[in-house]
């Protein structure tokens, strides 16, 4: 879960696929999809807002390995609040 700059509460499902936002401290969510698990974002760490649009995310990411590999972590970026992320780390 993170606050953003404008009081706006995001959370993000635990299987990556739903972020779910709410601008009444919870009263009302909107929920859109998240194409995170669909890119190896397995896990989220934690997230944060600088302010009502730009923030970031540390993820565990399993792109490309098989079962029982283990997870890297990786940070992301949106300017978007949410709605898109880009990877920071790793390059």
């Amino acid at each position: 879960m993170a606050v953003t700059g404008s009081g706006t509460l995001l959370v993000l499902s635990g299987d990556q696929r739903t972020l779910a936002s709410s601008d009444d401290h919870g009263h009302t969510w909107t929920t859109r999809r998240s194409d995170l698990a669909s890119r190896g974002f397995t896990a989220t760490y934690g997230m944060t807002f600088l302010d009502a649009t730009s923030g970031w995310l540390l993820s565990a990411f399993l792109g490309g390995c098989g079962p029982g590999c283990d997870s890297k972590d990786a940070v992301l970026s949106t300017r978007s609040a949410g709605r898109s992320w880009a990877v920071v780390f790793p390059a």
